[in-house]
């Protein structure tokens, strides 16, 4: 009569334990990056209590050191949008990044 051997783990068994710890270390640098905040950007126009209220999303901050400035016909407190000039290296073109209308 034939013996038959089976593995000590089949391989389903090891892939999903393989995923459920892969998705266990994307949840915890997910939870981190939710909280991290570069100390050397400022926001400062982001936190001012006027503008807070034109911020749909109150944990994506506009940095002030490529904020989009309105500058037509508005008066200096009525400047600020919730956008962001980016560049990207090694394009010539850039681009403004900004959160969806309230």
């Amino acid at each position: 009569m034939p013996i038959l051997i089976f593995p000590a783990k089949s391989p389903k068994i090891e892939i999903c334990q393989n995923v459920e710890i892969c998705v266990a270390g994307l949840r915890k640098e997910f939870a981190q990056l939710k909280v991290y905040t570069s100390p050397q950007y400022k926001f400062e126009a982001f936190s001012t209590p006027t503008n807070t209220l034109r911020n749909r999303y109150k944990d994506v901050v506009c940095l002030d050191s490529s904020r989009v400035v309105l500058n037509l016909n508005v008066p200096p407190d009525s400047d600020y949008i919730h956008a962001n000039n980016i560049k990207l290296e090694g394009l010539d073109r850039s681009y403004i990044a900004t959160q969806g209308p309230l």
